[in-house]
């Protein structure tokens, strides 16, 4: 693969990609660190996303490495039912965690939305964030993975984890170390699946449980009738 060879100019290209993804929103949102309740804010964000972390690494892939981004994670699992399984052990390995993320006070803080109805929820939480896990995924599980892999082989596992845990760094402590496992999980689901997007599903279905859990016990609306209300 032609990136192993420019494996400098791939880290640094693969640290701008991510510096972009953190720094993007502040654009559209003038408290990033508040941004949950702002439930709008999610869209803009998810879209920064998909540029910065999801058709960025594509461009650089195929105009300045000359490379196939198929060889990075960007197709469809070899082997569906394999890849349905991998998914299924995956998010069941890292669901007790989530769950317990769920009940402890400073995620319930940080991830609240606050008072939304189920239609915006639905939108943050559902459509918003799909859009931003398969970006989030590509760029670390594809581009970053996938590069690493062809130049270091096996310690692309742990090197793309320690990148992904510094990405959570603005997060809750235990989530960045669980950022970490996380990021060795969803690796090796792409390794072997060849692909990004069983990471994606597992990501994704983590998060929605995630915020789930959060909702309804925080901020699941109470009036019943306007649940579907913008």
């Amino acid at each position: 693969m032609k990136i192993a060879k420019s494996s400098l100019s791939f880290m640094l290209l693969s640290v701008v990609f991510v510096l972009l993804s953190v720094l993007s929103p502040t654009l559209f949102v003038d408290d990033y660190a508040g941004w949950r309740q702002n439930w709008w804010s999610a869209v803009p964000i998810a879209l920064l996303a998909l540029f910065s972390m999801f058709f960025l690494p594509i461009f650089a892939l195929k105009r300045l490495f000359k490379d196939n981004p198929e060889s990075y994670g960007l197709r469809f699992p070899e082997n569906p039912r394999k890849s349905f399984w991998l998914t299924l052990a995956a998010i069941l390995v890292l669901l007790p965690v989530i769950v317990f993320f769920g009940t402890e006070e400073a995620f319930q803080a940080y991830y609240s939305m606050g008072s939304v109805s189920l239609t915006q929820f639905l939108v943050a939480a559902v459509f918003a964030s799909l859009i931003y896990y398969a970006a989030e995924e590509f760029l670390f599980r594809g581009f970053l993975f996938w590069g690493l892999w062809y130049k270091i082989k096996y310690h692309g596992f742990w090197v793309s984890a320690l990148l992904f845990a510094l990405f959570h760094l603005t997060k809750p402590l235990p989530e960045v170390f669980f950022a970490f496992f996380a990021g060795l999980v969803f690796a090796y689901l792409s390794f072997k699946t060849k692909s990004f997007i069983p990471a994606v599903v597992a990501h994704f279905a983590i998060a929605l449980i995630l915020n789930l859990l959060i909702f309804f016990s925080l901020g699941a609306p109470s009036d019943t009738q306007n649940i579907f209300h913008f």
